[in-house]
């Protein structure tokens, strides 16, 4: 019983935080090797900025795009196509905003995206490649090699959400 209370309690704490994003963040268009605008809501900055997996909001961090003092920012998209993204902008009073799940969209530039490696069916022989070595399990190779994993993996649950989720935990424990 306590198990599912609290199987229950961290759903919907989950499903609370996004439902109250302390702001909003606009959900651009991607486009590989393109610039895009991304905005969000103005609230204090400075921001910090980041790229996320949708598919693990709160997991490691793809790309820190820095922290910018205005509520807007210019990219270019260095992630391939078919990437499943996320922007989580935090402001100067914690206070988070996320964007939808964005797909990269395919084009015909790839200039911007870090080297494939090579396949090892090719050749035997490290001294006929100009390409550098590719670290295998490195700590925050990341999914994506050369982009930079510099921010904490963890991202901190919003204090309302946690505090609603108390409140539904009291709420349920007090009706048994």
């Amino acid at each position: 019983m306590f198990t599912t209370l609290v199987s229950v309690a961290l759903f919907v704490s989950l499903a609370i935080q996004g439902v109250l994003a302390d702001f909003d963040v606009e959900t651009p268009k991607l486009v590989q090797c393109k610039d895009v605008e991304i905005k969000w809501e103005d609230t204090d900055g400075p921001y910090s900025l980041v790229v996320v997996k949708s598919t693990d909001p709160c997991g490691d961090i793809l790309a820190d795009l820095g922290d910018p003092k205005d509520n807007s920012f210019r990219w270019k998209v260095n992630f391939p196509a078919g990437s499943k993204l996320m922007f989580s902008v935090e402001d100067d009073k914690g206070d988070e905003g996320w964007s939808n799940e964005m797909v990269v969209q395919s084009s015909s530039d790839s200039s911007c995206l870090p080297p494939q490696p090579q396949s090892s069916t090719t050749s035997t022989d490290s001294s006929s490649t100009d390409t550098p070595p590719v670290p295998v399990g490195a700590a925050n190779a990341g999914e994506f090699p050369g982009i930079t994993n510099s921010a904490p993996a963890m991202r901190q649950f919003s204090i309302p959400a946690m505090a609603i989720t108390a409140l539904v935990a009291a709420v349920a424990t007090l009706a048994l």
